[in-house]
């Protein structure tokens, strides 16, 4: 099962790349990248909504609701940040960069996010194994710059 979600992100991920050409034709088409995030969104907000009604998920209650860290109700303008913020940029830095770029915030958040256990992730300490690889990323994301 692991596997199976490994490269169910893996696929994701490069679905990014894909999504962030598809936003930036939006921008250009529309005369805003703003409102290609917008029509992003409201398109994978059908998507998610018919797939709740045809898999019969079930809503949670309103006490479950209520229990909910308010932290927790912020992740969609993180979402928004990210798709905004590469329907922007797509076709300025093209997708290679932009990846590199998405991996390298990913990857140094990730680390403070680990150790310090923050937004419920276990505490995984920093490492200079972490730290090694975080250098090699930045090499990484000069070097594809520069091709």
């Amino acid at each position: 099962m692991k596997v199976l979600l490994m490269v169910a992100v893996m696929v994701a991920g490069g679905l990014t790349a894909v999504q962030a050409g598809m936003n930036a034709q939006l921008r250009h088409s529309f005369g805003h990248g703003i409102l290609g995030a917008l029509t992003n969104f409201l398109i994978g907000s059908a998507a998610l909504l018919t797939l709740v009604v045809v898999a019969r998920v079930p809503f949670p209650s309103w006490a479950t609701i209520g229990e909910v860290p308010r932290w927790a109700w912020l992740g969609g303008l993180c979402g928004a940040a990210l798709v905004t913020s590469i329907t922007v940029a797509a076709r300025e830095l093209g997708a290679l960069y932009i990846a590199a770029l998405l991996l390298v915030g990913q990857l140094a958040m990730s680390v403070v996010l680990d150790h310090y256990g923050w937004f419920g992730f276990p505490v995984r300490p920093f490492t200079y194994a972490k730290l090694a690889g975080g250098v090699l990323l930045v090499v990484a994301l000069v070097l594809f710059k520069e091709s």
